[in-house]
């Protein structure tokens, strides 16, 4: 008996002890089928790179290697759902500081300050001197529109690290954007500077330059000259300079851009392919036309879309209607249907233009990367509520839902659509009842909107007390202290915390700005008030601060 006792104790141990050995080769499994993810994607094998990644994810859905290389993925290809993979990465132990600035890096690029704000905020505080986090804070503070501060940030970076280029190139840019004699001249004497190196940001410098107005014949044959004499020059740097070299002789223009259809049709595909582009860029549709023929379009999915898109700034859309219907083009049918939809909806046939969105969404589907794709051609070409019908069909699906979701919150954000926000939100509380971010979102809408204040202010409160550092759950809670006529309650939301408002989103600058007002320290209102881009308001913040501090003037 001891025997059998002793036996199953050790094949206990042996069964017990293989749990973790089984998870570990897992993990090792799903690392290695990342990496071959992450050699598929440098060869732009982009269905293979998607199938290995979320081969290693179903293997090992929480190691960090594996998320950093779907977000990696997702990130290249301009994917929000890039930032959930983000987010759940720094979510782990595994996390570097790399990969934070990385998130938010991402939430710029994809337009979405808002997720990017709490992320931002940390970085700034854990590394104020940090050239990168300063450069960081910079771009984030010039999308949201916030100037001053992003100047300010990038002076710091700038003076943080001199040789940090691409924060001089950052600081160029927005002093390019003044048009204060002082900043434009500051602009021109750093990226003069830049020009003169042997780099690649000397060349991007020189593209500044080029687009700086009022620059004297001189100076412009003084970049002329660099930019032909450069090491590094490449296609796209010789198109540059006959950009440059028009500018200095606009009357050349037509004989120059002859010679330049005339010399390319004799080279190589992609010097035809660049030539196309910067032709296209140039508004010379006619001459990208020019450049090859409909045949040779149709040999290469990138010629064909080049010259699609002259024949598209020709607004020639009858003859891309009948060139896709009539002849094998180098494109996916979901890609057929996409542009077909683009051509009937500028002939004016609403009802085949959606007939055509209809089959892409139905031949699209289980295919994640092709919906992305046409969700975000819908909103470029203004087909907002297609857009809207496929990010709901992303949503549907579990691996994008989030990200979809995140997509549709942007949307109604620029409709100002708040009713529909707060129907999304009570969605994304069912999806995701531990998540405590759309529970503080659902009930700052139901404030705004006026409705389940006591409900809301309940909520609030439960979130301050488990993360008092938030500072959108401390509007939130402000707001609704604020909507049941309690301004004390609303201005002691914001004790214990230190709050830089520059740096806030407009929406709580507004809702703080308020509770100023109603507690009677009216001139730090209306100076509050000066900073918000009343742009960026919900109609119904908006309408706070006219409820508060016009009334308090």
């Amino acid at each position: 008996m001891l025997v059998w006792i002793s036996m199953g104790l050790l094949l206990g141990g042996i069964f017990l002890g293989a749990r973790p050995s089984w998870r570990l080769l897992k993990t090792w499994r799903a690392r290695q089928v990342a990496v071959q993810a992450q050699e598929s994607a440098t060869q732009q094998r982009w269905a293979e790179a998607f199938e290995k990644a979320s081969a290693a994810w179903q293997l090992s859905p929480n190691d960090g290697q594996v998320l950093r290389t779907l977000a990696r993925l997702h990130t290249d290809l301009d994917m929000e759902q890039a930032l959930s993979f983000w987010a759940a990465l720094l979510a782990t132990s595994q996390a570097t500081d790399d990969d934070a600035r990385e998130y938010v890096r991402t939430a710029i690029r994809l337009n979405r300050m808002d997720m990017a704000q709490n992320v931002m905020l940390r970085l700034l505080q854990e590394s104020p001197k940090d050239s990168v986090v300063l450069e960081l804070a910079a771009e984030w503070c010039a999308r949201k529109g916030n100037r001053p501060a992003a100047l300010n940030y990038a002076r710091q970076s700038c003076a943080s690290q001199p040789d940090n280029t691409s924060a001089r190139l950052l600081l160029a840019r927005l002093l390019m954007a003044s048009s204060g004699a002082e900043e434009m001249a500051e602009a021109g004497q750093n990226l003069w500077q830049l020009a003169k190196r042997q780099g690649s940001e000397s060349l991007q410098a020189m593209e500044l330059l080029s687009q700086m107005p009022g620059m004297s014949p001189a100076d412009t044959q003084q970049l002329l000259a660099f930019i032909s004499s450069h090491p590094k020059i490449t296609e796209t740097d010789q198109l540059l300079a006959l950009e440059v070299e028009i500018q200095l002789q606009p009357q050349t223009r037509n004989q120059r851009l002859d010679e330049l259809v005339e010399k390319h049709r004799k080279d190589g595909v992609q010097q035809r392919l660049e030539a196309g582009r910067w032709l296209n860029r140039q508004r010379e549709y006619k001459r990208t036309l020019d450049l090859f023929s409909l045949e040779d379009s149709l040999q290469r999915q990138d010629l064909f879309l080049v010259r699609m898109d002259a024949l598209a700034g020709v607004h020639r859309w009858d003859e891309v209607s009948r060139i896709l219907k009539s002849r094998k083009v180098p494109l996916e049918p979901v890609f057929v249907e996409l542009y077909m939809a683009r051509a009937a909806k500028e002939l004016n046939d609403p009802l085949i233009a959606s007939a055509h969105w209809q089959r892409l969404r139905s031949m699209a589907t289980g295919q994640p990367m092709a919906l992305w794709y046409t969700a975000r051609y819908a909103e470029k070409i203004g087909e907002r509520a297609e857009a809207r019908k496929i990010y709901d069909q992303l949503a549907q699906q579990p691996a994008t839902t989030r990200s979809a979701c995140a997509a549709l919150i942007r949307m109604m954000e620029e409709e100002g659509d708040t009713v529909g926000l707060r129907n999304l939100m009570q969605r994304l509380i069912e999806l995701y009842p531990l998540d405590p971010s759309p529970h503080n979102d659902l009930a700052y809408l139901d404030l705004l909107l006026g409705e389940n204040i006591v409900t809301a202010k309940e909520v609030a409160l439960h979130l301050v007390a488990n993360q008092p550092e938030l500072l959108s759950h401390r509007t939130t809670l402000a707001l609704a202290c604020l909507r049941l006529n309690d301004a004390t309650a609303a201005r002691n939301a914001y004790q214990g915390i230190q709050i830089n408002w520059t740096l806030a989103l407009p929406g709580w600058q507004a809702v703080y700005a308020s509770v100023l007002a109603a507690n009677g320290e009216n001139q730090a209102a209306r100076e509050l008030t000066q900073q918000i881009l009343l742009e960026r308001l919900k109609p119904e913040e908006r309408a706070l601060l006219q409820t508060h501090v016009q009334q308090a003037r």
